[in-house]
């Protein structure tokens, strides 16, 4: 009843603004766009925010004490917005569009770090799965985001950007503050203008350059071979087919007794959380984990499943060849240590966590720089120049143990230092592993 007496009001308020004059018509669609996100944040799964405060976080302005006082209340939801309209009235065009657009993205800020709002053309690029970026893989190294990588043949590569580089500023803003997802949306973009990066490599001034960006596709690797004294078993990220790829590698290696594995999930994204379970099932212990929810949803949420390692298993066999059993005899058992650092995001944090819980794996590196962990939706929303789109968080990742995964249940227990000068790309081969700084770091905990 209370979400059908907001939509009411919202309604009525949106007849009234549709009633404005003619020649109020910027004005008025931006007003009217505006109202259709209100309407569809009141629809959000996990919170639901007053008009008063969606009004706050829109204009950065606080509510009046009527508005306060009654934060859903119609008559007070239908003078903001016309409130809205009169002030985008009163400025050129191009202006109220981008007051407009800058509301929407602030009121989506309310529902937390990967809540985005996508103009109409942004949604259509993001759905056919394009996007620019210079080609720069970057890490959190002593409070500075430095250059871990410039993808050969990137435009970044292109431009002179090495290893070890640290990122000073990205079109005149500052990076040294911002977190990963801020970072990543100044770099990625749906539309492919260039970028003016400054960045410093050690002992020398900063360098200003202007550096195209290019549709990039993220590099599906995969390694895993034998190397002194341990089993190395390092992925990218989890997109479609990595499970697979997994354990074709596995297949190709002759049976390790090490009794030691290092799983690398640094600089890992994530990706498919259903790849990311099906690499769990592959190598978790889940004899004694009892039932639990990978993906933890709102209370009564039909949505949730529980975990199944057979079901995530038969998923690969369904492409891969036979033989996974005898795989996880030799390969699961024994001590493991999963590598982590600032990049390892999302469905790698979950891995890693989850393999600490079932395996008792010991995680190594440097704490994520996610400020939270979860999965997200996109909603699209309609407006005049098409169907945009929301996205925001819905449901939490959920461990074994019945506990969500968060930022302090997934920091490592042992922290390494990582220093801006001595930073390289990471490992392609076990051979690139065993040049790595990192291994010499842990060559003592490489014991059984």
């Amino acid at each position: 009843m209370i979400r059908r007496l907001q939509a009411a009001g919202l309604l009525a308020a949106l007849a009234l603004v549709a009633a404005a004059p003619a020649q109020a018509q910027v004005a008025k669609r931006n007003a009217l766009e505006v109202a259709h996100l209100m309407l569809a944040m009141h629809r959000e799964p996990l919170a639901v925010y007053s008009y008063a405060q969606l009004y706050e976080s829109c204009t950065e302005r606080t509510a009046s004490p009527e508005f306060a006082a009654a934060p859903n209340a119609q008559d007070q939801l239908q003078r903001a917005l016309l409130e809205l309209a009169a002030a985008w009235h009163r400025v050129p065009e191009a202006e109220a569009n981008k007051l407009a657009l800058q509301c929407k993205r602030r009121m989506m800020k309310l529902m937390g770090p990967r809540g985005r709002y996508f103009t109409p053309v942004e949604l259509e690029a993001w759905r056919k799965g394009s996007g620019f970026d210079p080609g720069l893989l970057l890490t959190r190294a002593e409070g500075q985001w430095v250059v871990r990588e410039a993808v050969a043949g990137g435009p970044a590569a292109a431009a002179g950007l090495q290893a070890g580089e640290v990122l000073l500023s990205v079109d005149g803003r500052p990076v040294a503050d911002l977190g990963g997802n801020e970072l990543s949306e100044l770099l990625f973009i749906p539309v492919a203008s260039p970028v003016q990066l400054v960045s410093q490599r050690p002992g020398e001034p900063p360098q200003t350059r202007t550096v195209a960006r290019a549709q990039t596709a993220p590099e599906k690797i995969v390694v895993a071979g034998q190397a002194p004294g341990h089993f190395y078993i390092r992925m990218a990220g989890f997109f479609e087919g990595i499970p697979v790829r997994l354990v074709e590698s596995l297949r190709a290696q002759p049976v390790d007794g090490s009794g030691v594995r290092v799983l690398d999930l640094r600089g890992n994204p994530g990706g498919r959380f259903d790849e990311a379970q099906a690499v769990l099932a592959l190598l978790g212990r889940h004899g004694n984990a009892g039932t639990w929810y990978p993906l933890q949803y709102r209370p009564g949420s039909a949505e949730a499943k529980p975990f199944s390692a057979t079901e995530s298993v038969n998923r690969i066999k369904g492409t891969a060849a036979t033989g996974i059993v005898e795989l996880r005899e030799w390969l699961v058992p024994g001590k493991w240590l999963v590598l982590v650092d600032s990049d390892t995001a999302s469905a790698a944090a979950w891995l890693a966590s989850a393999l600490r819980e079932l395996n008792g794996a010991v995680l190594v590196g440097q704490p994520s720089e996610a400020s939270d962990f979860g999965v997200d939706v996109l909603q699209t929303v309609e407006e005049s120049g098409g169907m945009a789109g929301v996205r925001y968080e819905v449901s939490l990742l959920g461990l074994p143990s019945g506990k969500a995964l968060t930022v302090d249940n997934a920091r490592p227990d042992a922290v390494t230092r990582l220093a801006p000068g001595n930073i390289k790309p990471l490992p392609r081969s076990v051979a690139d592993w065993l040049q790595d700084p990192l291994y010499t770091q842990i060559k003592d905990r490489l014991r059984p």
